[in-house]
């Protein structure tokens, strides 16, 4: 169980493990905020949603980025996907960086990557996107459904399938 506590003046982040008798403080002086959510790894890697801004947690906290707008965890999978200021990124836990797939001037919906084809997809004004991951050059970028009002997206792990909820 991994949680945060307020105790004197800054919250920290404990961990305790079942009988929950006992617990021990995994991250002290954490950056002050209103609401928080914590966001937790197979790998046990910590990562703090704090008023809109992105940490990870170890000795030291360290901010990924602010002003997030969506964010789709899959622990699963062992995958974190965000929009901030219009921008897609995913956190890639082996490398522990960011990396950015795409920008839009239009809010971006149901992100999905997909690193074992090299795609992302996501969900716009227009319908559903698939976006080339490589960012070297131009990258490819196709509308796969056109649609304005897609509620629920799903891409299957091969990106072959993908089911929709629309209107």
């Amino acid at each position: 169980l991994y949680y945060i506590k307020q105790k004197d003046a800054s919250p920290s982040i404990y961990m305790s493990q079942s009988p929950f008798s006992q617990s021990q403080v995994l991250a002290n002086e954490l950056p002050s905020f209103s609401k928080a959510q914590l966001l937790v790894t197979f790998e046990k890697q910590i990562f703090l949603i704090a008023d809109d801004n992105l940490y990870k947690v170890n000795s030291a906290t360290e901010k990924i980025t602010d002003n997030l707008n969506e964010i789709d965890f899959d622990p699963l999978n062992s995958s974190l996907l965000i929009t901030h200021l219009g921008q897609f990124d995913y956190y890639n836990f082996l490398s522990q960086d960011l990396n950015f797939v795409t920008r839009s001037s239009e809010p971006l919906k149901n992100l999905s990557v997909k690193n074992n084809i090299g795609y992302a997809f996501f969900s716009n004004n227009s319908g559903i996107n698939a976006i080339e991951l490589d960012d070297r050059g131009s990258q490819n970028q196709y509308t796969l459904y056109q649609s304005q009002n897609i509620q629920k997206l799903f891409v299957d792990s091969s990106g072959q399938t993908i089911t929709l909820l629309d209107s």
